[in-house]
Order: structure tokens, then C-alpha cells, then sequence
């Protein structure tokens, strides 16, 4: 029986030791869309992800990645930015990757996980418009 306690009682003491490592431990969520479509050249078009209502307003960033597309309309200048506003409002955080589309950043690091990430396009140089894109864009936020 006093194995059995201590057992229990070693059990008990190492859960209560780990358990707030396992409560920081970093979760990923995702979302894949199709691209907007762009019907002038010069405008901001963006396109919205949603964070999971399940996160707390205690969440933060640890990491924001990217997979994005370009458009094959002829347009030679196409900026992009993966942006951050705040849940509770606020300004917008931005970052160009239009030479890094396929990348992370640590940026938003340390802000609530619960806000509104968009991806955005600015097409300029020529090209045939409207543009339809033939490709998704995929958004990554890994929080704690």
C-alpha cells in the first residue's frame, strides 16, 4: 500500500511540475484560401483570416507563416504583405514579403493570437485586369 501512494503521490507532484509547460506549449492553427480577385491595378486587395474563437485573449504569437502565389496577368510589380491588426482594435502591423513567399516572421511575436490577419496584393506595371488568381495563399499562426 505505501507503494501504491508513494506511486500516486510521485504521479500527482510530476503533473503539477509539468503542467505549465504543457499550457506554453506552442500550437499552430492554419487556413488555405483562394487568392482574391484584382480588379484594377494600384488598389490594395486583401484577403482575411479569421483566428479560432476557441483562442483566450492571454494567447500570444510566437510565429506567422506564409505560402503565397502571384498572379499571371502580366502585372510586373506585385507587392504583397502579410498584416496584423489587434482583437481589441488598433493600427495595423504589416511586412513585405513580396521577395520572401514562402517565409516566417517573428514580427507579431508577443501580440494577442486572438486579431485579424489578412494577406495583401497591390499589382502595378501593366497587365490585363480583372485578375483572377490560379492559386491559394496559406496562412500559419503559431501561438502559446
Amino acid at each position: 500500500m505505501k507503494t501504491r501512494t508513494l506511486l500516486v503521490s510521485a504521479f500527482l507532484f510530476l503533473s503539477a511540475l509539468y503542467a505549465p509547460l504543457a499550457a506554453a506549449q506552442a500550437n499552430p492553427w492554419s487556413r488555405t484560401v483562394t487568392a482574391p480577385n484584382i480588379y484594377s491595378a494600384g488598389t490594395d486587395n486583401s484577403q482575411f483570416f479569421s483566428a479560432p474563437s476557441s483562442l483566450l485573449n492571454s494567447n500570444t504569437i510566437t510565429n506567422v507563416a506564409w505560402n503565397v502565389g502571384l498572379y499571371s496577368n502580366g502585372a510586373t510589380i506585385q507587392t504583397i504583405h502579410v498584416c496584423y491588426t489587434p482583437y481589441y482594435g488598433g493600427s495595423a502591423i504589416c511586412e513585405n514579403i513580396s521577395n520572401n513567399r514562402n517565409g516566417s516572421s517573428h514580427i507579431f511575436d508577443g501580440y494577442p493570437a486572438k486579431g485579424e490577419y489578412r494577406i495583401t496584393y497591390n499589382l502595378t506595371g501593366g497587365g490585363t485586369y480583372p485578375a483572377y488568381p490560379s492559386f491559394s495563399n496559406t496562412l500559419t499562426v503559431t501561438w502559446q
